[in-house]
């Protein structure tokens, strides 16, 4: 008997637990409200958990939860259309340059369309026009962001070396070496497996490389290795 009055003691601590932690979630002022949870919370304030459970319909939930995906869908695919005409928009006033302040509406623009829609593609176009115009700290923010978005190696060796060129034009030449070879070795790689198609992705980083020790490093034959190689 003191066996299963104990077990029923827990059982029943246990319960109130439960209850309790529901009860918080039901009434916290800063959960979202909805008129199923409103009507489940009636039910609950009367004891009667069944029909409360009940109110949370399992079809229903799946119903809204498709709609919810679908919807989400739809608002991605208007956030990548909307993105890239503010990135169009950006493009042309970039090349009228009739508006005395074409940079700093152009870089609005630009600015804009990644916060809509942040991904390579957009972060590509906006450290481009920022290089483009020798803004390279600004550009370099970008391009580092584009790693984060880059689908395979190829892109990842690419985004490397244009972030080296950044770099080496901003004087942080350890950081731009660095990078270099990272995307080196990995263009390497790519061009034993298939050469035809990375071949001459190799030789634009050695020959990069090579122009980079030449023009900052006193070891000329470093800079002759890379360059012969990339030849």
């Amino acid at each position: 008997m003191s066996q299963q009055r104990n077990e029923l003691q827990k059982e029943l601590t246990e319960f109130e637990d439960k209850v309790r932690t529901l009860a918080l979630s039901l009434y916290s002022t800063t959960s979202p409200d909805s008129p199923r949870l409103q009507e489940a919370r009636r039910l609950f304030e009367l004891g009667d958990l069944e029909s409360a459970n009940r109110v949370l319909n399992p079809d229903d939930l799946e119903r809204d939860k498709d709609l919810l995906e679908n919807a989400e869908t739809f608002l991605d695919q208007k956030k990548q259309i909307l993105a890239q005409e503010y990135l169009t928009k950006a493009q042309l006033l970039a090349l009228n340059k009739n508006n005395p302040d074409w940079f700093s509406d152009a870089r609005y623009y630009y600015t804009e369309a990644l916060a809509i829609h942040e991904s390579y593609d957009t972060c590509f176009s906006a450290a481009k026009f920022l290089a483009e115009q020798n803004q390279f700290s600004q550009a370099i923010q970008y391009i580092e962001l584009m790693l984060k978005y880059a689908i395979d190696d190829s892109q990842k060796a690419a985004t490397l070396n244009y972030l080296a060129i950044s770099h080496q034009n901003t004087q942080q030449l350890a950081r731009a070496e660095e990078e270099y070879t990272e995307a080196l070795n990995i263009r390497r790689i790519l061009a034993e497996k298939n050469p035809s198609a990375f071949q001459i992705n190799l030789a634009t980083t050695l020959l990069n490389l090579g122009l980079f020790y030449q023009k900052n490093v006193p070891n000329k034959e470093k800079s002759l290795d890379y360059s012969n190689h990339a030849i």
